[in-house]
């Protein structure tokens, strides 16, 4: 059991010496405990090469570490693009695929248009081209050209390429509205 610790003896433990320079420093680590022994010029030259050598490896090791967060963060922003990039020409496949499907309703409705009226019917034809053609152009260029394209487009015709936004904001919105109608009456008769 030990015995308990005298107030003389912590006083004694608080007034022990303070290393206060470097070569008191080094021989603590060094395992020297007593003030009478001398450290020789080599000896101190060789802690002093083994502080340096500690401090160049350290400062590697940070280095080292520094560049691959660096190579990891590039890598993974690589990722993420090439991630968004996939998800953007899926959804353009579907675009296209959807204005292809707009055009062969035009075409449909072309047909029947014939039956009534031939010249309202060959205006319907020409639009029912022409949106084709816009898919096809869809689903032949990559994104980059695409955006390349809408911006040449609202900088040299603003007032074609805002009139042709609306125009295809009023056709989705119309074939949304008629989709959601159809869904509804064919709920309606399953019940």
């Amino acid at each position: 059991m030990k015995s308990p610790t005298s107030s003389s003896q912590l006083s004694s433990e608080s007034n022990a010496p303070q290393a206060s320079s470097y070569d008191d420093f080094s021989n603590k680590l060094s395992g020297s405990t007593s003030d009478n022994d001398q450290v020789s010029p080599q000896q101190d030259a060789t802690k002093q090469a083994s502080v340096t050598s500690l401090i160049d490896d350290l400062s590697q090791v940070a280095q080292a570490t520094t560049t691959a967060a660096q190579e990891q963060f590039n890598a993974l922003k690589a990722n993420i693009g090439t991630e968004i990039s996939a998800t953007a020409e899926e959804k353009k496949k579907q675009g296209a695929q959807a204005i292809q499907g707009f055009a062969r309703v035009i075409d449909t409705a072309a047909a029947e248009m014939d039956k009534q009226s031939p010249v309202i019917g060959r205006y319907f034809r020409d639009a029912a081209r022409e949106v084709s053609t816009l898919g096809n152009n869809l689903s032949n260029r990559n994104l980059t050209e695409l955006v390349d394209s809408a911006s040449n487009l609202a900088r040299n015709r603003p007032a074609l390429f805002f009139g042709g936004a609306v125009l295809a904001g009023v056709a989705i919105a119309r074939f949304f509205k008629s989709s959601a109608g159809r869904a509804g009456s064919d709920q309606s008769n399953i019940i």
